[in-house]
């Protein structure tokens, strides 16, 4: 069985035990796991609460926008990771 047919509370479960970089980047992989990632606010919360304390999470929390808390917390992190201080 294809990933893909999983229905949304299957993939809350297995993003659950994922961290928020391999949760966004499922979500790059193709339209499906995007639309379930980004348009299901239930999977967004789930992997902010891993985040709990970050600016991101603390402003989706209070507007209620998980998905783009989601985005932005894991392209900032990838840019803290990318950056090279000592260069």
């Amino acid at each position: 069985m294809s990933i893909l047919r999983l229905p949304d509370e299957i993939l809350a479960l297995i993003t659950g035990h994922a961290d928020i970089c391999s949760i966004f980047k499922l979500g790059l992989t193709c339209v499906r796991l995007n639309q379930a990632i980004h348009q299901n606010p239930y999977i967004s919360r789930i992997a902010l609460k891993k985040a709990r304390y970050s600016t991101e999470a603390i402003v989706a929390n209070a507007t209620g926008d998980f998905a783009r808390g989601l985005r932005r917390f894991a392209k900032r992190k990838a840019a803290v990771c990318a950056a090279e201080p000592w260069t």
